[in-house]
């Protein structure tokens, strides 16, 4: 083959295009140049395929209809018993690489001139099987779709009716469901399948589309369809609240289920869980979930879904130790999919009420919703992201909680305002207000959000468990709906924290407050936010606590603001604390500083560049914060000697006070108060 620059030398002399479709065949490029596409075309025809033995030949015609192909495509579609290497040997326009081959158009044009109708349909309608078997459906719809393949499209929707947990990505079960639809029109499979995907996508449309495909499946004799309607049904119910629908809908299962609908069978237990989760029943959950893991006729994929209802229920009932040792018994047991990955998740928040914290660990379920929202479960994906957001918030970190809700926000509207997302992304909202100072606007949003009978009506118990202690605090109105709940072991602090800030706020009494276990600060945090938990420290102090004032030290957001109004107490006690507190704890700076010293020296705040602004024009602070990044650690001396060498000893320390007065006040223009 001719290389670039012999391609272009070749162009010149002849006065042909350097860059056609024929550029590097020497021979191709000499008769494209003398006549054209279609001369190169039977150039290739007569002189170089009848040279190929039949068994290659018919192979070749029949790759040459796809795009690119690989060993088993190969296999597939052809009775050819060599290689993909042995297929192409010898042959021009041919792109060999990574056990793929893709002919180039001209070859593919030369082959397909004997091709026959009926063949192109045999090898479409292989190559779509052979997509269908590695599970790309949406390419294999298409290729069906085609073929004409009516049979193969069915084939395409029992796939995707079987695909219980909506394990393809959203878009790629879109385009699947869409060539489905297009062939079979009005057939049960596709009605349902439409309605079935709209559950996920489009919670608020899905109603109706779930309705009709319950009457087309009933009215074809496609009970299992119904069945998968119903509980998508009694699913959308459950996450809205609608207690009497999600009745409603496990009837209609039952019913299926006594008539000996196999997948009613199996999934009927499903519908009957979120009933007594949504009926405020979560502490029958386990004993149900452990009728149905003794049940030998629960296949697999249905124990996974059994023991996840069951271990979340057992852990947001209090018990997360047990729950968390029958993951570690049952879990291994269990096929990998979509609901031992959401174990794990929903493990994480239990982990994270233990007190286990750590970015570490909130990274399995920020992964979990990383793929979540790539498969495109929108409404798991919203639910996850703001709790997720919540967990991240405890530690202090607003800048990734604040995405998080972002991304929960922009994929919200299609889910309607009664789903319980809804609540957890206003809970969500409600934790960054309270972060950023603004309580009231927390109170605001929890209020609107709030069912008007309290926070467990009509919704999973654990919507509102996540800011419990914040519920308490700012709506009264909840109070008597969290002191009803049961105590549970591993839980007690969620409203203990919520009666001791309340305790100190309206009546002045410290010692609730006190009696936290402040010894262990990592299990106070989930349930208080750092302003309150602030508050809370202070009260503690205040009560003679010897450990609470330390726990400051932990937090990552600056608590002066509200150190300062504490100051100001009508408590004598919680005055001196305040002010103690104010003393001695170290301001956080307001922003985040980036420095980058590989190569010119940049500073960026909050991601904006400010490596030529005023405060950072002075060479010398420049300078010295080149020493400390490079250094970490100096003492005045050595800074002295490496910056003032020279000098005496008070010139240098008198230099070193208007440098590094300079660099903190290019670091935090409006410092004041003691600094780290």
């Amino acid at each position: 083959r001719f290389d670039r620059d012999e391609c272009a030398a070749f162009a010149m002399l002849r006065n042909a295009p350097a860059e056609s479709e024929l550029a590097g065949w020497p021979a191709l490029m000499e008769l494209g140049a003398a006549t054209g596409r279609s001369g190169a075309i039977d150039f290739l025809t007569e002189e170089v395929l009848t040279r190929v033995p039949n068994e290659r030949a018919t192979a070749l015609r029949q790759v040459s209809l796809l795009d690119d192909v690989d060993t088993e495509m190969m296999r597939a579609v052809t009775d050819f018993g060599g290689s993909l290497r042995d297929l192409v040997s010898g042959l021009p326009l041919v792109d060999l690489h990574d056990d793929r081959v893709r002919l180039h158009d001209l070859l593919r044009d030369a082959l397909r001139r004997e091709v026959t109708a009926c063949v192109a349909d045999a090898v479409r309608r292989a190559a779509a099987d052979e997509l269908l078997r590695r599970g790309q459906i949406a390419a294999a719809a298409t290729a069906m779709r085609d073929a004409n393949d009516i049979d193969g499209i069915g084939r395409v929707a029992e796939r995707l009716i079987d695909d219980f947990h909506y394990d393809h990505p959203v878009a790629e079960r879109r385009a699947a469901v869409s060539g489905v639809e297009q062939v079979l029109g009005d057939d049960a499979r596709a009605v349902a399948l439409g309605a079935l995907t709209a559950a996920i996508t489009d919670p608020r449309t899905a109603v109706e589309r779930l309705d009709r495909a319950v009457e087309v499946a009933a009215q074809a004799g496609r009970h299992d369809l119904e069945a998968l309607a119903h509980l998508r049904l009694a699913e959308i119910a459950y996450s809205s609240g609608d207690v009497a629908r999600v009745e409603r809908e496990v009837d209609e299962l039952v019913r299926l289920e006594a008539s000996g609908v196999a997948v009613a069978a199996r999934v009927a237990f499903l519908a009957r869980i979120y009933l007594l989760r949504v009926s405020g029943k979560t502490e029958q959950v386990p004993p149900l979930g452990d009728a149905l893991i003794d049940d030998s006729a629960l296949d697999d994929e249905m124990l996974a879904v059994a023991l996840f209802y069951r271990t979340v229920s057992i852990a947001y009932i209090g018990r997360i130790r047990e729950a968390r040792s029958e993951v570690d018994r049952l879990a291994p047991t269990l096929p990998a999919g979509l609901f031992l990955n959401r174990l794990a998740g929903m493990m994480s928040i239990q982990e994270w009420w233990l007190g286990e914290q750590s970015f570490e660990r909130l990274a399995v379920p920020k992964n979990l919703v990383d793929r979540i929202e790539e498969v495109g479960q929108m409404q798991l994906f919203v639910e996850g992201a703001a709790t997720v957001a919540i967990m991240y918030a405890s530690l202090g970190d607003v800048e990734t909680a604040t995405d998080l809700v972002q991304r929960a926000d922009r994929s919200l509207a299609p889910l309607g305002n009664r789903a319980w997302s809804t609540h957890t992304v206003a809970q969500a909202h409600a934790v960054l207000d309270l972060l950023a100072g603004d309580e009231d606007a927390a109170r605001q949003r929890l209020d609107d959000a709030m069912p008007d009978v309290g926070p467990l009506h009509a919704l999973p118990s654990h919507v509102y468990f996540l800011t419990g202690a914040m519920s308490y605090a700012l709506l009264p109105r909840t109070r008597q709906a969290w002191d009803d709940e049961p105590d549970s072991p591993d839980l007690t602090l969620r409203t203990a924290v919520g009666r001791a800030l309340v305790a100190f706020r309206d009546d002045g009494d410290t010692a609730p407050a006190a009696a936290l276990p402040w010894g262990a600060p990592e299990l106070i945090r989930p349930h208080a936010c750092e302003p309150h938990l602030v508050e809370l420290i202070v009260a503690a102090t205040a009560a003679g606590d010897p450990v609470a004032a330390s726990v400051l030290s932990l937090l990552r957001l600056d608590p002066i603001a509200t150190l300062e109004r504490l100051a100001s107490h009508s408590d004598r006690g919680v005055r001196n604390a305040a002010k103690e507190a104010i003393a001695t704890t170290p301001r956080r700076p307001a922003q985040t500083m980036s420095i980058d010293v590989l190569g010119p020296m940049r500073v960026r705040r909050d991601g904006v560049d400010e490596t030529h602004a005023k405060p950072w024009r002075t060479s010398r602070a420049r300078e010295l914060l080149h020493h400390l990044v490079h250094q970490r650690t100096m003492t005045r001396a050595e800074v002295c000697e490496r910056m003032f060498p020279g000098r005496d000893a008070d010139a240098q320390a008198a230099s070193l006070r208007v440098t590094l007065s300079r660099l903190l006040t290019a670091f935090d223009p409006g410092r004041s108060g003691p600094q780290p």
